[in-house]
């Protein structure tokens, strides 16, 4: 017995200097993991470092919107150009600034020559070179030309539009006025584009001058020579973008270009400014393609490629203004949120960085480029202090990064404009209230007089709804009103349909059922209905217009134009009924009138004639 407790002491001994020795073994470890996490570094993709601060020293470029910005891999350098300090009135930059990854700083360098002070031109990186085409300059300058910055020799190169063929003399090509051989983009400034890392072909599509432009360009860098890839001109054709300037875009592909948002307002062009459609260019099937919405509208944002990785590509966007006079309400972008865009889904996605707290902050007006861990972002406007930055940033990341990152918020965020204000008022006036009140005044005239009075009512409350809606386009569309055709025909549309309660107030008297109309009484007749009839059929089309250019969804389109054929199909019933019962009524009255009354006779076959 005592040999037996003796063991079992023994036993439980054991046991608990084990369970001792095992807690002190899982405190050891994660002692050591807590110091590992601590001092080792731990890799993190997706995250915001800030290179340079930015000072007010001439040690570093000045505050600045709207510039270019390259990069050489080789040397891990990146170029700056150009650019405005934020006040296009004020001061516009030609100056060059490189910054070593080495050595952490800026330098200004001053070759000579160099392109002129510029702004909002079109830029890009390859094969150790970089290029920039068209911008804006002082004094409302327009450029058309393309400029190349050698990295290893740091100098700048004027590109000719075109190269001499080999079978022109130098005197035949310079003589030479052939349009094919002399073409070139026209000049403007606020175009998108860019060229591939790695790639020989540099790109430019729509943009702005004095006009929005329709038209995708490529610059052979090697051949040297412009050449014309998309040609548009027709405003209303939903297979490709609206014309548009302040989009931002990237190259996807050597020969594959998405853009997103931009103002599509004044310019000769009307549209929502900003607005959220987002398109990618294919120069191999010289073609269009629509995406599905995603980001909120924006002007002004910065897109760049992300490092390709294992073949994967991704480019990124971030900022970007959403706020303008023609904005009702928005719910805005969050300060850490980038977007993602998979060319090969075709399809954006919202994602937030893994470090929520250090980020650039809401701007508007930054550059992007594609580096080699990353991408460089550069300067623009601070949305929340409205104040000018001239900091340097890197998205430490790869394409590859991408898809573990978490949805920062839902696609397609609630969204309201006078665009979409005069959209929703012109297509219950014209396509409703003003329609169906000249339906009534055509179709009901057996039950007077419920008929004008309800005719009066719909007509009345119609243009007072148009009205709105008229004042609603008034301060939507931000410069050049009327200057293109949907604003036009409206305008047209609207002084016929204002004068037609103004007119019904003057009508002269009805003529009893024994009397001849007036003469005044007809030319009143007839000038009301052909003028009345003009502004709902000019109404429907310009609502129709309207929906291309109000960048409505494919739904809405539906829904409009299953509308219209509905509505048509009621006229023409209605036209039918009316039609039988005129032959109805004329029957009756050469049965009953004819022999009592001739002359009553006439009179009343010529009123049913007149309203048929």
């Amino acid at each position: 017995m005592f040999q037996c407790t003796k063991i079992s002491k023994l036993k439980n001994k054991m046991f608990q200097s084990g369970f001792q020795y095992i807690k002190k073994t899982h405190l050891l470890i994660c002692i050591f993991a807590i110091v590992a996490l601590v001092i080792l570094p731990v890799p993190l993709n997706a995250e915001w470092t800030r290179l340079h601060s930015g000072d007010t020293s001439l040690s570093s470029p000045s505050t600045r919107c709207e510039a270019g910005l390259g990069y050489d891999l080789t040397t891990d350098t990146v170029v700056l150009f150009g650019g405005h300090n934020c006040d296009k009135s004020s001061e516009i930059y030609a100056d060059t600034w490189l910054y070593s990854m080495s050595q952490k700083k800026w330098q200004k360098i001053q070759p000579n020559p160099h392109p002129a002070a510029r702004f909002a031109f079109v830029y890009g990186s390859s094969n150790r070179c970089f290029y920039i085409a068209t911008g804006e300059g002082f004094s409302r300058t327009f450029y058309d030309d393309i400029w190349r910055f050698h990295f290893p020799a740091k100098k700048w190169i004027l590109l000719p539009p075109q190269a001499k063929p080999s079978y022109m003399s130098e005197s035949q090509w310079k003589n030479n006025v052939h349009e094919r051989l002399r073409q070139k983009p026209a000049a403007r400034y606020a175009a998108a584009g860019g060229i591939f890392p790695g790639g020989r072909d540099f790109y430019i599509s729509l943009g702005f001058s004095t006009k929005r432009y329709f038209d995708t360009w490529k610059y052979d860098t090697t051949e040297h020579g412009w050449t014309i890839v998309d040609d548009h001109d027709h405003p209303y054709n939903p297979s490709y973008p609206h014309a548009r300037c302040l989009h931002s875009g990237t190259m996807v592909g050597p020969n594959e270009l998405v853009i997103f948002g931009g103002c599509l307002s004044g310019g000769g062009t009307g549209g929502p400014c900003p607005t959220s459609d987002s398109w990618v260019f294919s120069n191999k099937d010289k073609s269009w393609s629509i995406l599905p919405d995603c980001a909120s509208p924006r002007m002004k944002s910065a897109m760049a490629l992300l490092p390709i990785q294992s073949g994967v590509r991704r480019a990124i966007m971030y900022g970007g203004l959403e706020k303008t006079s023609q904005v009702l309400m928005n719910v805005p972008y969050k300060d850490y949120e980038i977007g993602v865009f998979n060319p090969d889904s075709k399809k954006w996605n919202l994602k937030r960085i893994h470090d929520p707290f250090i980020h650039p902050g809401k701007r508007h007006s930054s550059v992007m480029v594609t580096g080699r861990h990353g991408v460089f972002m550069f300067g623009g406007v601070n949305i929340t202090s409205k104040s000018p930055k001239n900091d340097l940033w890197l998205l430490i990341a790869n394409s590859t990064d991408m898809d573990s990152l978490l949805p920062a918020s839902e696609c397609r965020l609630p969204f309201f404009s006078f665009i979409s204000l005069h959209g929703l008022l012109m297509a219950s006036a014209w396509g409703f209230f003003l329609p169906w009140g000249m339906f009534i005044a055509r179709y009901m005239e057996h039950r007077d007089p419920l008929w004008f009075n309800l005719h009066r009512v719909f007509q009345v409350f119609g243009m007072l709804v148009a009205i709105a809606g008229f004042v609603c386009a008034i301060l939507a569309v931000q410069a050049d009103h009327f200057q293109f055709g949907h604003g036009i025909v409206g305008l047209i549309v609207m002084v016929l349909g204002i004068q037609q309660p103004l007119n019904g107030c003057c009508r002269p008297g009805k003529p009893k059922s024994d009397e001849l109309k007036s003469h005044r009484r007809s030319c009143w007749e007839v000038w009301h209905r052909i003028s009345g009839r003009l502004a709902i059929i000019g109404g429907i089309i310009n609502v129709s217009l309207g929906v291309f250019v109000g960048l409505a969804s494919m739904l809405i389109w539906g829904l409009w134009y299953g509308y219209v054929c509905l509505l048509l199909l009621c006229f023409v019933i209605g036209e039918i009924i009316k039609k039988s019962r005129h032959r109805v009524a004329k029957r009756y009255m050469v049965k009953h009138s004819k022999k009592e009354n001739p002359n009553v006779f006439v009179n009343l076959a010529l009123d049913v004639d007149k309203k048929g």
